[in-house]
């Protein structure tokens, strides 16, 4: 069992994020479940106690949940403010506003200005959230086309798997040796990573999600049926 935790402090503490994700679906359910679809508008009001918590700790960044949650439920706030509302094409400024929240997003993840601007770290969410949203008002950015190029949807396509498998390919021999030569096998491990990323997206986690969208279809047309019966 030691030797175990061992092997996951070293090639697997980013699972810390995967825990989060998941207690936060879970909250979802909890929360539809008891207040049915109302209650996702309960979301909004979450996230700014989490980040008004933060604010009153002086928790600029950290790895519990209530120390990171509210960065999803940022992403929650855009759902629900776009949902069911068509893109409204945004003028030129909202490039510069894009340029601007971009700079603000980087700086709020530096140490440096965390401990000097700490206003920047605990808004970062919010930064990233605003940034998505412009995406999806300024269609003929160049912002937008190199979000659009088929490089970075096929980053955007395999990222999951990237982050859950990329620290096991510097596990061993590929993480073996002085910085000079762990850099010099980088390329390999980055080959391997991609090559996972790759097969895990097209075999595993694609069919388990077309499996979840059948089930949840057959959900909602059984209760379908059942409502006009």
């Amino acid at each position: 069992m030691r030797d175990l935790s061992q092997y996951y402090l070293r090639y697997a503490p980013h699972f810390w994020s995967l825990s989060i994700e998941m207690q936060f679906y879970m909250f979802i359910a909890l929360i539809v479940s008891v207040f049915r679809r109302k209650g996702l508008y309960l979301l909004p009001l979450c996230g700014i106690a989490i980040t008004a918590a933060r604010v009153w700790r002086g928790t600029t960044v950290g790895v519990t949940t209530f120390d990171r949650v509210d960065e999803i439920l940022a992403g929650a706030m855009l759902a629900l403010l776009l949902s069911g509302r068509k893109p409204v094409a945004l003028g030129k400024a909202s490039g510069a506003a894009s340029a601007l929240l971009i700079a603000l997003l980087l700086a709020g993840t530096q140490q440096y200005v965390r401990h000097t601007v700490p206003l920047l770290a605990y808004l970062r969410p919010y930064f990233a959230a605003g940034l998505v949203g412009l995406s999806f008002g300024y269609p003929h950015s160049g912002y937008r086309r190199v979000l659009e190029s088929k490089i970075l949807r096929y980053f955007a396509t395999i990222s999951y798997a990237l982050y859950v498998v990329h620290p096991i390919t510097y596990a061993g021999w590929l993480g073996s040796g002085d910085r000079t030569e762990r850099y010099l096998k980088r390329p390999l491990s980055f080959l391997i990573t991609f090559v996972i990323a790759h097969l895990s997206t097209r075999y595993l986690e694609r069919p388990s999600t077309d499996f979840g969208h059948r089930l949840a279809a057959r959900y909602k047309a059984s209760r379908i049926s059942n409502a006009s019966a």
